[in-house]
């Protein structure tokens, strides 16, 4: 089943290594982010995609929830849930869109942006 490769594959890291967790997400969008961004624009026309874009965007949120564990741990109910919103944000397929396609970037320089903008979320 493709959804549980992927899952594997999101786990081929360390819990708190930025560097792995941004290229391991960005690789993923490097093969699907483009397929990705087509079934969001057609969500509104299809419950069943909405449904299953529904349950990769939970699926996300706890990635996100995993890989940056140390980092969330031993911080405020609030603070734990801002910063989890905003890694959410950060690894996002919109946001890897927003560089890699609407500005250009190359694969290298996405991910150097990305994990940029994981790393000073984390020292926050």
């Amino acid at each position: 089943d493709n959804d549980d490769a992927r899952v594997e594959h999101r786990a081929a890291m360390e819990p708190g290594d930025v560097a792995a967790g941004v290229r391991l997400v960005t690789g993923d969008y490097e093969q699907a982010g483009q397929q990705l961004m087509h079934m969001l624009g057609q969500e509104h026309r299809f419950p069943a995609l909405s449904a299953l874009l529904d349950i990769g965007r939970r699926g996300h949120r706890r990635w996100v929830r995993w890989a940056f564990a140390p980092q969330l741990a031993g911080r405020s109910d609030a603070g734990r849930a801002q910063l989890e919103d905003l890694l959410v944000v950060a690894t996002d397929v919109y946001t890897w869109k927003l560089l890699r396609v609407d500005r250009g970037l190359s694969a290298r320089a996405t991910r150097a942006a990305i994990t940029e903008l994981c790393e000073a979320l984390l020292a926050r």
